[in-house]
């Protein structure tokens, strides 16, 4: 007797291709979101002028802030924000 191949197709009820296809959809587009967010991080960052949105070192305990200034890190040390720590001259930026 012939062996009986089975079909490696499998056919995909139509309304399953549409949910499927809003999913990718939705996940390409969440995709896009992320990246323009980390090209606005990016470009908050590379800024000329002083921000707390830059990384930059604390002159007062030596500690190295990545990402940003914290205005929590600013009360640590008796500011009131931490615009005020950059404007005291106490933030050194790379």
């Amino acid at each position: 007797m012939g062996q009986i191949k089975k079909s490696t197709t499998r056919r995909i009820p139509s309304g399953l291709v549409e949910q499927i296809q809003s999913c990718h959809n939705a996940a390409c587009a969440d995709i896009e979101k992320q990246r323009v967010k980390a090209k606005a991080w990016n470009d908050l960052q590379n800024t000329r002028h002083n921000s707390r949105w830059r990384a930059g070192t604390c002159l007062i305990c030596g500690e190295y802030m990545e990402y940003c200034i914290t205005n929590y890190h600013a009360q640590l040390h008796g500011y009131k924000s931490a615009e005020d720590l950059i404007a005291a001259g106490q933030i050194v930026f790379e």
